[in-house]
């Protein structure tokens, strides 16, 4: 199956690299912040997605893009919202 974006590794690794950093918001613990994601994730698969389509992509996608990087994204008004909420994850 294919999915219209490219580049969800790049969201990964922002939030690794945000939930390691010391400057970034220190108030909110690496912990915290997975917490919220994995809160997230939760509420997604249990409303909306199905967790087939979420491992799919998983396999497609995440696990095997490193070899790619700099990731492109192919819509960059999609690209935007998801940075957007990225941020709002991990503020």
């Amino acid at each position: 199956m294919s999915h219209d974006f490219e580049g969800v590794k790049e969201l990964s690794d922002l939030i690794t690299s945000v939930s390691t950093s010391t400057t970034v918001n220190t108030e909110m613990s690496r912990e915290g912040i997975l917490e919220r994601l994995i809160a997230f994730l939760y509420i997604l698969l249990r409303d909306q997605l199905p967790a087939g389509v979420v491992e799919e992509i998983m396999r497609d996608h995440i696990d095997n893009i490193i070899d790619e990087l700099p990731v492109k994204f192919s819509n960059k008004h999609l690209e935007a919202y998801a940075r957007e909420i990225a941020s709002r994850l991990l503020a």
